[in-house]
């Protein structure tokens, strides 16, 4: 029952603590070059050469042990072959100002620091030792590699080992130096773009000069390319090409070249996940999600949708998503019966949302049926009143809580906390699931952060009355008490501390999510609210603070000496929100 799943969870399993399941791995941090701090980094960069590979874990994280084999692979894969770039270990749990500023808003993560420290990117793709690997050292090396001139050297780049998210392109050209200048420049331009777009996937382009006989060979028996300068696309293994391109022709529908290496760039259909999210939804396409169930056979819906990506590729992406993870995306989009597999089509308008019907045959017949019928006008939108019904603020706790651990909690009942919604493991779902409105969220533990958390209940209460009293309605303020409600598997959150704030706009409540942890005092609460909201708000000066308030904060800044007065006025908007 619910009550003995409560008894079970514990204060180490609600930030995400090594279970049982855990022993026999290596510690967190384990693997690596070296560990570095915010102190250190700066001449661990130089020593490194310009370039290193930043692994945040932290030693109370699961999936950070699962992975320090990985790690350790990475360093050495047995093939006498030293990695592209150092791995330094950051502990995420002490080292928040590093995590802050590379933008690891969880753990574990990747950051590759290049350009002799200047620059640095998020790897968002596998962390398996090869996919990294080819990551780094592709992301290191030219952004366009010229091949030695024929054909042999392109059939060995075509040859090498590749994964299901590797991405390489080749440029084919007759006259480089002069007729085709133009067109190389324009390869360059699509390389440069394309690897800052896909932060997932090794990217590898290349420029290959060929001979009127190497053009006839693939041209008449490979069928690769009609002619030159044109770009041929490859994704994952095998030497069948994805698409091709003629560099001196307009694109179709009008796109830019950058774009339609970034379309095709992408399988024709893959795994949608909270790390890869971001790179389909800039292809600016409406998508066709098809949840299904991990671990049961999906074989025949992968093979639905591969013969409607065919043709229908330059208008829609086709992806595979987990719906035992993503239940969460699932019910937002319509899909509220617990049935898999089951249909749905994403499209830029936030408010609408396309549900094929629950419990009907999904085949390549009925994909193409959903396809055709959007595209003819003939589907009818579910809006966000037909997805997810108004909730009716959950009431406020007024006596002790009981704990898992034992002992009760008396939660504090500051000025404003009654607009704070109180959540449950039942309700939170369909609560920040609202498509109408945002919504912040606090993370806490009553068993567990003590005079922290009540400190916050103080700080969060007092943002939530300043944001009703500035007339916001558009946003929902609510906190979970993680000491007695689990959160759901559709938010898989690693919370490498306590309390933590979440927000989910409007119209983006799908993964990556929107984290605020260390200050969470009231101005800095506000700022952050306004700077995610889908519904744009304006805040006044010293929004935390009511206008008495505010005219006697002016009187003490007055009477500080001119620096520190300066200072005062100059962060009024925290820098991270301004």
């Amino acid at each position: 029952g619910n009550s003995m799943h409560l008894a079970l969870i514990t204060a180490a399993a609600l930030i995400g603590a090594v279970t049982g399941g855990d022993e026999g791995l290596p510690p967190a941090l384990s693997a690596g070059s070296m560990n570095v701090t915010a102190r250190t980094l700066k001449e661990a960069v130089k020593d490194a050469g310009g370039a290193l590979l930043l692994g945040f874990s932290s030693p109370t994280c699961g999936p950070c042990r699962r992975l320090e084999a990985e790690y350790a692979r990475y360093m050495d894969l047995g093939d006498g072959q030293a990695p592209p770039a150092a791995l330094a270990r950051v502990d995420a749990s002490r080292e928040k100002q590093l995590l802050n500023r590379y933008g690891a808003s969880d753990v574990p993560s990747l950051v590759l620091i290049h350009d002799k420290g200047r620059r640095s990117v998020l790897y968002k793709g596998s962390h398996d030792a090869e996919t990294v690997r080819a990551f780094v050292s592709a992301f290191l090396g030219p952004i366009v590699r010229v091949l030695p001139a024929g054909i042999a050297a392109v059939d060995a780049l075509v040859a090498a080992p590749r994964n299901e998210s590797h991405v390489l392109a080749v440029g084919f050209f007759r006259d480089p130096e002069d007729a085709e200048e133009e067109e190389v420049e324009d390869l360059r331009d699509m390389a440069s773009a394309l690897r800052d777009a896909r932060p997932d996937a090794p990217v590898v382009v290349a420029r290959a000069t060929v001979t009127d006989a190497d053009l006839a060979l693939l041209v008449r028996e490979r069928r690769w390319i009609e002619r030159t300068p044109s770009v041929v696309i490859w994704t994952g293994p095998g030497a069948e090409p994805r698409a091709r391109v003629k560099l001196d022709e307009t694109l179709e529908r009008g796109l830019s070249l950058a774009q339609w290496a970034m379309r095709r760039s992408l399988p024709r259909v893959s795994w949608l996940t909270e790390n890869n999210f971001h790179v389909y939804a800039a292809t600016d396409m409406p998508m066709i999600l098809l949840f299904v169930d991990p671990k049961a056979d999906h074989e025949a819906e992968r093979k639905a949708l591969l013969a409607n990506a065919r043709e229908f590729e330059s208008q829609f992406v086709f992806c595979l998503v987990d719906g035992v993870k993503f239940r969460y995306r699932k019910i937002e989009l319509g899909l509220t019966k617990e049935l898999l597999p089951a249909m749905a089509l994403n499209t830029k308008d936030e408010a609408a949302r396309y549900a094929y019907p629950q419990g009907a045959p999904i085949d390549a017949a009925a994909v193409r049926g959903f396809v055709t019928d959007y595209l003819a006008g003939r589907l009818r939108p579910l809006m966000p009143g037909d997805v997810v019904p108004d909730h009716e603020p959950a009431p406020m706790n007024t006596g002790p809580i009981r704990l898992a651990g034992g002992g009760t909690y008396t939660p504090a009942k500051p000025a404003g906390l009654g607009l704070v919604v109180n959540l449950t493991a039942g309700d939170v779902e369909e609560f920040v699931g609202d498509v109408t409105k945002d919504v912040m969220l606090l993370l806490y533990s009553s068993s567990q952060c003590g005079e922290t958390c009540n400190e916050q209940d103080l700080y969060f209460a007092r943002a939530a009355l300043r944001l009703a009293d500035l007339g916001v309605h558009s946003l929902r303020t609510c906190r979970m008490d993680l000491a007695v409600h689990a959160l759901p598997p559709s938010m898989p959150v690693t919370l490498h501390s306590l309390p933590i704030v979440m927000f989910f706009p409007a119209a983006d409540k799908q993964p990556p999510f929107r984290f605020l942890d260390g200050d969470l005092k009231p101005k800095r609460l506000m700022y952050f609210a306004r700077h995610h909201a889908t519904h744009r708000f304006d805040l006044p000066e010293n929004p935390h603070l009511d206008r008495e308030q505010n005219r006697m904060w002016h009187e003490q800044v007055a009477e500080l000496p001119e620096e520190r007065r300066k200072a005062a006025l100059a962060n009024l908007i925290p820098d991270e929100f301004a």
